[in-house]
């Protein structure tokens, strides 16, 4: 039976039998580090913002999203005696989704330190030279190696729950695209099998536009655009009045004029964009304002005083979207793009079952000392995740993608 044997915070050293030792991670540990480090670092004003919807999965594995639906109005004249003609009938919607399968295979050989001045201080002597878990030092940096871990782990399943299945990886995989930006084979194929799991919100964003969707196909026009695809050049509040015009008249046009407490701050839904377009617009901020001081305008007109990389227009917070041109870039292609999301409406349900029923285990990390893996660490998990739009008729969208020359 194993014993426990040391821990660093919630990391607890078992030994097993025939040397073999265990680091076991509770659930609730693993996904707090998953979100801490990674999704919400890389999506934190999309969080306080107040863009996502997080679902629960049934005992089936399905993901469940409910609308309710209904007339609207619902007074009416008074009835006569015991007349029963009820004009408000409400209706639930009930859309269920199969998630998809994930899991993560890591393994790690700790030899970097063996025949240097290092081994003395991260490894122990004698047979333990191989043994991470030896010195207090060699703890650490195993602790820094999960912070890694979990770090790329979290990038990981925030680019799949954004860019899965995207019909771009296919594209550029098959002419070759990626190649311009200088993405190595080993990197691309790595890419290329994590993506093509499941699929993402942006994924669906870009059906919708090829379905012809007026909302998801506001023009940025090629006179809006650098020589060399590069760089947006245009004027961004131009773009942001197309994109706010295109919304059908009815119940969606009223409300993304409507302002919302959000984590204490009053603002209508959010426009993402892409680097360059965030660029433009504090540009014409600050030369529209010239007579301010710049510092002075950015903390008093903007959120940027309270969230990194985000703008004010019209009420509605301006969010710069890195990893939008991050996935242009990996493809091969610049990537402009301005879109408008109602709250709540990127669903996203995930689960990480327990690799043992019911003991709630997340990742698990395994340490062979003797031979023949001399040391070598194995980490494995898995989980289930699915993104969703709730309600297509609640984004608005504008962007293209131009390819990329070779970069030299």
């Amino acid at each position: 039976m194993a014993t426990v044997v040391g821990s660093i915070g919630k990391v607890e050293f078992s030994v097993g039998d025939g040397g073999t030792r265990y680091i076991e991670i509770d659930t609730s540990a693993s996904l707090t580090l998953l979100q801490g480090i990674s999704i919400q670092k890389e999506s934190i004003l999309e969080n306080e913002l107040g863009l996502y919807s997080v679902g629960s999965v049934g005992r089936d594995g399905r993901a469940r999203w409910a609308t309710i639906g209904g007339t609207n109005h619902i007074l009416k004249a008074r009835s006569n005696g015991c007349k029963w003609d009820p004009q408000g009938k409400y209706t639930l919607v009930n859309k269920a989704y199969d998630l998809c399968n994930l899991e993560a295979q890591v393994e790690v050989c700790p030899d970097v330190t063996w025949g240097s001045c290092l081994e003395y201080a991260f490894s122990g002597v004698g047979n333990e030279v191989r043994d991470m878990n030896a010195t207090e030092e060699g703890k650490a940096l195993l602790l820094a190696l999960l912070d890694k871990i979990y770090l790329d782990l979290g990038n990981s399943y925030y680019n799949i729950a954004y860019w899965g299945d995207h019909p771009l990886i296919y594209q550029s995989n098959e002419e070759g695209q990626y190649e311009v930006s200088g993405t190595s084979e080993e990197v691309w194929e790595d890419y290329l099998r994590q993506q093509t799991v499941c699929e993402g919100w942006m994924t669906g964003v870009d059906y919708f536009k090829h379905q012809g969707h007026p909302q998801y196909n506001v023009p940025i026009y090629d006179s809006e655009i650098s020589p060399d695809g590069a760089e947006f050049i245009g004027d961004p509040v131009d773009l942001f009045k197309r994109l706010l015009q295109t919304a059908p008249a009815g119940q969606f046009r009223i409300a993304i004029k409507k302002y919302k407490l959000v984590n204490g701050m009053r603002m209508k839904p959010a426009i993402c964009v892409t680097r360059s377009i965030y660029e433009a617009y504090r540009e014409w901020l600050i030369n529209k304002y010239s007579t301010i001081d710049e510092s002075f305008l950015l903390r008093v007109g903007c959120v940027e005083s309270c969230l990194s990389d985000g703008l004010m227009y019209d009420g509605h917070p301006v969010i710069c979207k890195d990893d939008w041109d991050a996935f242009g870039y990996l493809v091969g292609y610049h990537h402009h793009r301005a879109m408008l999301v109602y709250w709540g409406n990127l669903g996203h349900s995930y689960d990480v079952p327990s690799l043992q029923q019911f003991e709630g285990l997340g990742l698990r990390v395994v340490q062979r000392v003797g031979a023949p893996y001399q040391g070598r660490i194995f980490m494995d998990t898995t989980f289930r995740m699915r993104s969703i739009i709730i309600n297509p008729d609640w984004i608005l969208n504008a962007c293209r993608f131009d390819k990329m020359e070779k970069v030299a």
